[in-house]
């Protein structure tokens, strides 16, 4: 018979749990990943499996989101410590980042 403790290190691992929860971690790390420069025009939305959603206010803090992607994807993959996004999505918004509430 498994400990209960098994059991729920099963459980959490087949269930998706942590994996969610350090892709939430990891995305709070985007102003580290991007640069205070980029940040100060985006924010993390939320995230689809690998895929993170990423608003903009400035079409420019778009287009250097897309392409520095891969830089700033292998930074959040290595404060994670392992590939947990494998895609940016920038969706341009009209309302500045002062209304803009990261994940």
């Amino acid at each position: 018979m498994k400990a209960l403790s098994e059991l729920v290190r099963s459980f959490r691992e087949h269930s998706g749990i942590d994996l969610y929860q350090l892709r939430r971690s990891t995305a709070e790390h985007w102003a580290e990943a991007a640069g205070e420069r980029i940040a100060a025009y985006s924010g993390v939305m939320g995230f689809v499996r690998g895929e993170l959603r990423v608003a903009v206010y400035h079409p420019a803090a778009g287009m250097e989101i897309r392409s520095r992607q891969d830089e700033i994807l292998q930074a959040l993959n290595t404060e994670a410590g392992k590939p947990v996004f494998d895609r940016i999505v920038v969706v341009r918004r009209r309302r500045g980042p002062e209304r803009h509430e990261q994940v």
